[in-house]
């Protein structure tokens, strides 16, 4: 003779199904959790040197790499992506501003560079 397992009541089933969701719940908000708080911690805990760097992207260094003929593309190799301030058929401007104000403006004609100026660098 074989017996039949007692089924669960209605009440057991619910709590089980709740028990699961908050123990999803609980992962999901531990694994999200880690994640902003070590981005808090960096961003709240950084050194005085990791400031300056995020203050200043480029330097006089860096605009002195730079010469005339270079690509678009050599030049961001050096200042990273410009903002395009004018374009024409054969002429772009691209600029690239430093959080303290300074500045490299850079034309380039036929994707060369003709002419660069700097406000400010340190």
């Amino acid at each position: 003779m074989s017996t039949i397992p007692p089924s669960k009541e209605p009440s057991q089933l619910m709590s089980s199904s709740v028990l699961r969701l908050l123990t999803m719940t609980f992962s999901v908000g531990v694994t999200l959790g880690s994640g902003l708080g070590y981005g808090f911690s960096k961003t709240i805990f950084h050194d005085s040197h990791s400031l300056a760097q995020t203050e200043q992207r480029f330097n006089r260094i860096a605009y002195g790499r730079l010469e005339l003929g270079m690509s678009t593309t050599d030049v961001e190799a050096i200042l990273d992506q410009g903002i395009e301030t004018y374009r024409s058929s054969t002429a772009t401007i691209l600029i690239w501003k430093n959080d303290d104000g300074s500045e490299i403006k850079i034309t380039f004609e036929k994707g060369k560079l003709i002419t660069k100026e700097q406000f400010g660098l340190k």
